[in-house]
């Protein structure tokens, strides 16, 4: 295991067991949901969060968190996160 908000790079994902996947979509209106965030929860690393700043891509060790308003030009939005579990075929 390592520090919360600690970088990883995608060697460090290789061979881990992928236990669960949590996302967070953004809910405006009656707009269709929107990918905000996405982590891995990943065996003997934790959670790890898929960052897209810009054009690039980030990996970090981060716990979910709970839903919250967006500020800005849409006061009624919020993101929500929810876990996806897998079901054997």
């Amino acid at each position: 295991m390592t520090d919360d908000n600690e970088e990883l790079c995608a060697a460090d994902l290789i061979g881990r067991r992928l236990l669960k996947v949590t996302t967070a979509l953004l809910h405006y209106a009656d707009d269709e949901p929107s990918l905000v965030h996405l982590w891995l929860h990943l065996d003997g690393l934790g959670p790890v969060l898929f960052h897209t700043p810009s054009t690039g891509l980030r990996l970090l060790l981060d716990e979910p968190h709970g839903p919250y308003a967006v500020e800005g030009p849409a006061p009624d939005a919020e993101v929500r996160t929810s876990p996806l579990t897998g079901r054997k075929a």
